[in-house]
């Protein structure tokens, strides 16, 4: 993997410069993602006495259904931008494309708006097959709640 750190004298050479990165991988989003696979496409151009980056994060990610824990792939395509200012050694773009994806993720990623997740009790998937389980099976503390619902039925 090509480092995210470029020297700002690489970019005063030719005024721009382009960064593929192809195979790009985020530590700061590992507890959360069980896969990605990622590239990163920027631009780094001197404009007066910055450094304009403006880049893309493209490809996709597999998390876990915050209901049933099913893998789920969720595609991204991310614009981000940014300004250095050009008296710096180096511009490091890890914080910023860390930032960009991270914020990006779903707080609680679905497989579907309908999912109905795991049965508290058996753990079969819902979504999948009927559990055998009861209404007597179900917490007692919640029967006052099913009783007001059936009646508004």
């Amino acid at each position: 993997m090509k480092s995210l750190k470029i020297a700002v004298e690489d970019i005063k050479k030719s005024n721009k410069l382009e960064r593929l990165i192809d195979k790009y991988c985020c530590t700061a989003i590992e507890d959360s993602v069980k896969l990605q696979d990622l590239a990163v496409h920027c631009t780094l151009e001197l404009v007066e006495s910055e450094i304009l980056v403006i880049g893309e994060i493209a490809g996709s990610i597999t998390l876990e259904c915050c209901r049933c824990l099913e893998q789920i792939v969720h595609r991204v395509k991310l614009p981000f931008s940014q300004s250095f200012p050009a008296t710096d050694a180096e511009i490091d773009l890890e914080p910023e494309i860390r930032d960009t994806l991270v914020l990006s993720l779903p707080l609680k990623p679905l497989c579907r708006k309908d999912c109905a997740g795991l049965c508290a009790h058996c753990g079969k998937n819902l979504n999948r097959e009927r559990c055998s389980c009861t209404a007597a099976d179900h917490d007692p503390r919640w029967q006052t709640l099913r009783e007001t619902l059936k009646e508004k039925k």
